[in-house]
């Protein structure tokens, strides 16, 4: 209750302080009295004047844009309009050869044909001002095209008929007499050509008798005016218009589909300013000889109508949004301001409720400048309170973690102690510790934990405890037996801070005597086993090389007798034997030996017996880095001892030079197999028609029996330059016996 009191007595204190502070601090007659000013109506004044001036840079930014994208959307609408009316021409000029073909195919057309008699000295043209006999019904042409004239030539490419829909003469001499060069591009096709200044669509098509003989040609000609177009493309909307204009670098209107707006001969760059102009590739159909390009257009005068008419509707909706987003706007901003006001309530009695201060009066004006002075007032009385208390908790925390850590410091079955690494003074140690080496905090380490010390330890740690920059590097492990009580400890040492922020040396040892002792009697049993097996080695290997020397006594006996071949092969077969267990007892490993190193001795003795010279015959081993076991080692030196004997013997008679190879390799990385054995020679080789499995030889039986049977795997007898043996083999994995 004390500690209270006093509590509340120093925050009033600094309230007053912080209070005086506030009063002291001067401020300008303008801001004096917008601080005066409510602040419910200071925003709504602001969100006011702000909605207004954002509205007006949005209805001028917006208008703009709607401008804009409604032109791009309108030039986009006639660039796709224009290229359904180029397809709708396209598809106008196919039908007048459509139109040509079908009138040539009517029954009719070929009996009125047949039926005429015309003469090289009629030279009369008859004009029609209605369809004649060898045109289409109007209903028909109705539904393709109506040509402006159809004129029926004879054989000769005269003509002898035409039929005009507005019954007008032909005046251009072109379509009175064509040429054979105009019957040949428009025959099968459409054909634009330029008569007279006014472009034409031309199309014929011809009537053959059943002998492919000429009879007749039908030509239909169009002029492309105003009446061409509006039959191809239909009326357009008011304001909409469609040209025709040459294609030239500055082109011109050649027809368009309204004469009194848009008269032929106007240039195409001198519209930008009254119409939008859109155009389409190149018209170049069939034969055509000039390329035309279609154009679109609309009058700005008409596209401004309507893009007014889009924005006024715009306008209008925006003149209702904003008024109604201002007022919904400011009645968010009363609502906030009187939450400031509620807050302001509530920080004040905080104040005084919670850290005991006066209770003051809320002056009036902008609530939200007083919440400002309050909260920072507030702030840094609550930064003050809560060092205090920090401080309070801080002392009680250490209090308890000092407690806590001596308690499981003091519980551990480990010495545990902190010595100064300049002075080596022991600053604690823990209670199991006092309890070997008695009361030692104060004294220095090297003269209590350890015996016989005239200064510090040589095997001393503190170095390996830093780094160069005298950082502390981590944790450092090892082993010792200590000099004082002669038990072995693993100990754990790493530098740290401590309490006042020296750099010392912490430790922690484990008694490991039991276990050292273990491990001592482990490795001395290990050593007489491996004396054992040594012995067991030699002497299996000295009772082979008996059983040798009893085989060669016998063979002596026998000497010059076949049986004497018999017992030197079998003194060779347990030579071979008694090797492997020579290099394991001679060797660091007892259960692999170097391959390498056995086949060179083994061919060493080879050479012995059989007396040949390395001089004569050379021997290249290729095993590096190959070691077996022994149960391996010992098919593999039967294997290698009967194919080289067998090359020694039979491969280079009358002491004929020649080359043995034996290789090894490992390939249990590339294949199924663990091994490849090779023995080859280039001596005289194998008889084609001898097979090693059924052969007599006792040599070749023992390869193909130990590969298959004790290893397990293939071999392979190649007569290529020689002989080679190629064997691949799986090494056995056996149980451990017992």
């Amino acid at each position: 209750m004390n500690l209270q009191e006093n509590l509340n007595k120093e925050m009033n204190t600094l309230h007053d302080r912080n209070s005086k502070a506030d009063t002291a601090t001067g401020t300008t007659p303008v801001r004096e009295f917008l601080n005066r000013v409510p602040l419910t109506l200071k925003m709504v004044l602001i969100t006011t004047l702000l909605g207004i001036c954002l509205w007006a840079v949005m209805e001028y930014i917006q208008s703009a844009r709607l401008k804009k994208i409604f032109y791009v959307q309108m030039f986009d609408k006639i660039s796709e309009q224009s290229m359904e009316w180029r397809i709708s021409l396209d598809q106008y000029i196919r039908f007048h050869h459509e139109t040509a073909e079908i009138i040539v195919s009517q029954k009719a057309f070929s009996d009125y044909v047949n039926s005429r008699r015309w003469s090289s000295a009629d030279e009369e043209v008859r004009y029609y001002a209605q369809p004649p006999a060898w045109l289409l019904r109007p209903s028909i042409l109705r539904s393709l095209v109506r040509p402006r004239y159809a004129t029926l030539l004879d054989a000769d490419g005269r003509v002898r008929e035409i039929y005009s829909r507005h019954d007008d003469r032909i005046s251009a001499s072109e379509l009175l007499h064509p040429s054979a060069l105009w019957l040949s591009k428009s025959r099968e096709q459409s054909f634009v050509t330029k008569i007279d200044n006014l472009h034409y669509v031309i199309t014929s098509e011809p009537l053959y008798d059943p002998h492919g003989k000429l009879q007749a040609t039908v030509m239909l000609a169009s002029p492309i005016d105003e009446e061409f177009l509006v039959s191809a493309i239909g009326i357009l909307q008011p304001g909409y218009l469609m040209a025709l204009v040459d294609h030239k670098e500055d082109p011109t209107v050649l027809i368009s589909n309204n004469h009194s707006v848009l008269p032929p001969g106007t240039h195409i760059h001198d519209l930008g300013d009254r119409f939008l102009v859109t155009g389409q590739d190149t018209y170049n159909y069939g034969a055509a000889e000039y390329m035309i390009n279609l154009v679109s257009l609309i009058s700005r005068t008409e596209a401004d109508k309507l893009t007014d008419s889009v924005i006024s509707t715009g306008r209008y909706q925006r003149n209702i949004i904003a008024p109604a987003f201002i007022l919904t706007f400011a009645a968010i901003m009363v609502y906030i301001t009187r939450r400031i006001s509620r807050l302001n309530k509530r920080m004040s009695d905080f104040s005084r409720q919670t850290l005991g201060m006066k209770t003051e009066e809320l002056p009036k004006g902008d609530k939200l400048y007083l919440l400002e002075k309050r909260f920072e007032r507030l702030k840094g009385e609550v930064a003050e309170a809560r060092e205090i208390i920090k401080k309070q908790a801080e002392e009680k925390t250490v209090k308890e973690s000092h407690e806590r850590l001596l308690t499981v410091l003091n519980g551990l079955e480990a010495i545990v102690y902190v010595a100064d690494m300049q002075t080596h003074e022991l600053l604690f140690a823990n209670n199991y510790t006092q309890k070997i080496f008695g009361d030692i905090e104060g004294r220095i380490c090297w003269q209590t934990i350890q015996s016989g010390q005239s200064g510090p330890c040589d095997f001393c740690s503190n170095e390996k405890l830093l780094t160069p920059a005298g950082e502390p590097s981590g944790v450092y492990t090892w082993e010792f037996q200590n000099t004082f009580n002669g038990r072995w400890y693993y100990i754990q040492d790493r530098a740290i801070k401590w309490i006042d922020g020296r750099i010392v040396r912490m430790e922690i040892a484990t008694d490991m005597t039991e276990r050292k002792q273990s491990e001592n009697q482990v490795k001395e049993s290990l050593y007489e086993k491996e004396v054992l097996l040594k012995e067991i080695h030699h002497r299996v290997k000295n009772n082979m090389q008996v059983i040798s020397s009893l085989l060669n006594i016998q063979s002596g006996k026998l000497k010059g007798r076949p049986e004497a071949e018999v017992f030197n092969e079998s003194r060779n077969r347990i030579t071979a034997m008694a090797l492997v267990h020579e290099k394991l007892y001679s060797s660091d490993s007892l259960a692999r030996i170097d391959l390498s190193d056995y086949i060179k001795s083994l061919v060493n003795s080879l050479f012995a017996f059989y007396g040949k010279s390395p001089r004569n015959i050379s021997v290249t081993v290729h095993a590096d880095s190959i070691f077996l076991g022994i149960d391996t080692a010992i098919p593999c030196g039967l294997i290698i001892n009967e194919l080289v004997s067998n090359s020694m013997k039979y491969a280079f008679p009358d002491d004929r030079n020649g080359e043995i190879s034996i290789r090894m390799e490992d390939i249990s990385s590339t294949a199924r197999w663990d091994y490849e054995l090779t023995v080859s020679d280039n001596g005289t080789g194998i008889p084609e028609d001898m097979d090693i499995r059924e052969t007599a030889s006792l040599g070749l039986q023992l390869v193909t029996n130990l590969t298959e049977h004790q290893l397990q795997g293939t071999v392979e007898l190649l007569r290529n330059s020689g002989t080679e043996f190629r064997i691949h083999f799986i090494e056995p994995k056996y149980k451990n016996r017992a």
